[in-house]
Parts: C-alpha cells; structure tokens; sequence
C-alpha cells in the first residue's frame, strides 16, 4: 500500500515495505518538506535506510504516492476522495497555521479577517480602505499549486 503522508511520518515509517527498503523516496509539499528532510536525517542515523526527500508541491507529492513513483508523499492541504485509490491511504499527522503579516512600517495594525480576505480577493486595492495611508496593496502569496496557497484561498 502506498502512502500520503505529512510531517511525521519519516519518524517511524510505519509500514513493513518501507522497513525493509533500502532506500526510502518522499516528494510533495514545499512547506512540509524543510521538516521532513530533518526528520529523515535522524531516520537514517538510526537506521541502514537512506531518504531521499523532494520538494514538488503537495498535488504532486499525491499524484507520486498513487502512481508509485515515491514510497510516501507530503501535501501541506487535504487529499481529495478522488485522489486517493484502493493502494493508497491517507494518514493526517499535523495541521500547521497560517499567517497574514504586514510591514512593521505600514502604519495599519488590526486588520479583521474580512478586511484581509477581501485584500486577498482584489476587492480592497489600497491602504486607504482600511485605514492607512493612500498606496497600493501588494499581496505577496504562495505560487499557483500551493496547498498553502489553496487553504489560503478556501479561507
């Protein structure tokens, strides 16, 4: 059975095919990845198993544990019903946060959630609609593909 795994699992690598590998391959989420290549350095110090970790966005990580190209993948997001199958499985092993930030300069300090889903949406453009000076808003997010950036959008 291959598994959509998140953060975690490198730790114990549960399941006996990835026991008995020698070498262990992880690909998906960007976000999750930076933790896991840890995780899979302290698994290999403690084990004969390397771990090979790519970075290639969560959709990805999914689509690579479904078709076998990789033993386990990462997603920062939800796996979808239809993304799963009969040989693979999804195990959920943390949720992580979320944060809007703005400039320490911006002069804006209590931005509500509706003010910030709107800024994120388009529908508010300049500083001046929520109180700050007349300049433009410039949203900097996560790129197309992202989980990060869909949870983002969902909320």
């Amino acid at each position: 059975m291959k598994k959509v795994f998140g953060l975690l699992t490198a730790v114990g690598l549960m399941t006996a095919p990835l026991a008995q590998a020698s070498t262990v391959t992880v690909s998906g989420s960007t976000s999750v990845a930076h933790v896991m290549e840890v995780l899979a350095e302290n698994y290999q110090n403690n084990t004969n198993t390397s771990v090979e970790v790519q970075s290639t966005g969560s959709s990805a990580g999914i689509r690579a544990a479904k078709d076998g190209t990789s033993m386990i993948g990462m997603s920062s997001r939800n796996v979808k019903d239809n993304e799963l199958n009969s040989d693979t499985k999804e195990v959920v092993i943390a949720r992580d946060g979320i944060a809007a930030a703005v400039n320490n300069a911006n002069p804006v300090k209590n931005l509500t959630q509706e003010q910030i889903s709107k800024i994120y949406r388009g529908e508010i453009k300049n500083w001046s609609e929520v109180g700050g000076e007349s300049r433009p808003i410039v949203v900097v997010t996560r790129e197309n593909g992202s989980g990060t950036r869909g949870a983002l959008k969902r909320l």
